[in-house]
């Protein structure tokens, strides 16, 4: 992320400390009280990604670290890192050189509440529909919106909506208990059943949800509503205004995490429903701000104000104003004729101000974020579709040269795709390690025989 070179360092969402325009942002979301923004800061380093596959990627927190990882096969152990002959390739070096994340920078001076305002652009045409937009917009979105539960920027589960949870011994009941103040942006109160609406209208055909199945495909009753049998989830109950009950098919232990998924936010049914294909133009939002102007086009801008009836600590800025300019070199003029106060920087700029004395080095702020990259194989197409073969193929790809000649050294690898300081993750080796010999050993096992021809006469490649 590239921003005026005046610092602020690393500071809590609470924080109650005051800057100016000119101040070097180090985290709008921060600022703004909130944590999806992280990532689109953290993005300039190339460390954070979008992670729509899975519930916790919708939000991050400090402290991790993105990475390089190859999937042999998703749930299967890693094979055990020797060979027949007893000798392998040596995998090369860790990563540890190449450029090095940001430190804080020293306080910018406060400025008047009327100051608090934040110029961003994004090269994204605006769709503010959690249910069915899964571009990069999702930190935008959480700024508006707000789940169950939410993860802070320390990477700690803290409340949304609501401010408790417990579950059964079994984890697959999930109680909730919404904080009674809680109320949308017109005013009106959030009372359990508009939670229980919000979580049903994903899985709802009608709403052209995309993968509602990662959030709510636990929930008992989920396949006949999104098969369009039901507009009901049965596992779902609003037991009075302030208390919803989820029912799982199988147990969740994680259940509070996949709440906080940015597509499971609370929407207001009228406003949905009664708004038509782009409701979301005029949305009433139950997060840190509210949407006071949209205008379309081909620069496009959405701009946000303080929700005056957010019931936890205030947002930070005061304004926040996001523009729709697709092309980076515009976005860069723009920048620097004080047009806007920061952007995500391409590749290009970052190696340039990763340089000592480089371009906009002075303005350069960017660290590594808990969230994952990883290829992976399509297991439905042949050869991918035997496990010894992508066992194989993950065996043979030495990870620390990819991080180091193809992605700079910024992505290190990682043992899983999980990382350590983030729920529901961890430091074990889970990914296969780089073994040639191991590699054709897991080959010959497969259906193929070999890399040449197998011992149905299938060749591996063409």
């Amino acid at each position: 992320m590239v921003y005026r070179s005046e610092g602020l360092p690393p500071q809590p969402a609470t924080a109650p400390r005051a800057l100016d325009r000119r101040t070097f942002l180090r985290r709008a979301a921060l600022l703004a009280a909130s944590t999806p923004l992280a990532t689109l800061l953290a993005a300039c380093g190339g460390a954070a990604g979008t992670p729509t596959a899975a519930p916790p990627a919708a939000t991050t927190g400090s402290g991790g670290t993105s990475g390089a990882a190859s999937s042999a096969s998703p749930g299967a152990a890693a094979p055990t890192p020797t060979s027949a002959s007893g000798a392998s390739a040596a995998p090369s070096a860790a990563v540890t050189s190449g450029p090095q994340p940001s430190k804080p920078r020293a306080d910018g001076p406060p400025a008047p509440d009327s100051a608090q305002a934040l110029r961003m652009v994004t090269p994204t045409a605006f769709r503010m529909d959690p249910p069915t937009y899964g571009g990069d917009l999702w930190q935008l979105q959480m700024l508006v919106y707000q789940a169950l539960t939410r993860i802070e920027v320390d990477g700690k589960l803290v409340g949304g909506v609501a401010d408790s949870w417990q579950s059964s011994a079994d984890a697959k009941t999930w109680t909730f208990a919404l904080n009674p103040k809680a109320k949308f942006s017109d005013g009106s109160p959030i009372a359990a059943s508009d939670v229980k609406w919000s979580w049903e209208w994903i899985c709802n055909p009608k709403s052209k949800s995309t993968s509602p199945d990662v959030a709510a495909g636990k929930i008992v009753g989920f396949d006949k509503v999104r098969k369009g049998e039901a507009e009901t989830l049965d596992g779902i109950e609003a037991k009075d205004a302030q208390t919803l009950v989820f029912t799982l098919t199988s147990p969740v232990p994680y259940f509070p995490i996949v709440a906080a998924s940015y597509n499971t936010v609370t929407l207001k049914k009228d406003n949905v429903l009664g708004g038509g294909e782009e409701w979301w133009r005029k949305p009433v939002t139950s997060g840190f701000f509210k949407v006071t102007e949209f205008t379309p086009g081909d620069q496009a801008t959405m701009t946000l104000a303080r929700n005056r009836y957010w019931w936890r600590e205030p947002a930070k800025l005061s304004k926040f104003t996001m523009k729709l300019i697709a092309d980076a070199q515009t976005q860069l003029v723009q920048y620097d004729n004080d047009e806007i106060d920061g952007l995500v920087c391409q590749p290009a700029e970052f190696a340039q101000a990763t340089k000592p004395n480089g371009q906009r080095s002075a303005d350069l702020y960017w660290e590594t974020a808990t969230a994952t990259w990883y290829f992976a194989f399509f297991c439905e197409k042949a050869p991918f579709d035997d496990l010894k073969v992508r066992q194989a193929f993950a065996s043979a790809v030495d990870l620390n040269i990819l991080s180091a000649a193809a992605l700079n050294g910024i992505y290190p690898p990682q043992k899983r795709n999980i990382p350590a300081g983030y729920p529901g993750g961890g430091d074990q080796q889970f990914q296969p390690t780089f073994d040639v010999a191991r590699a054709k050993q897991l080959l010959s096992q497969s259906t193929y025989g070999s890399a040449a021809k197998g011992s149905s006469g299938n060749k591996l490649t063409k």
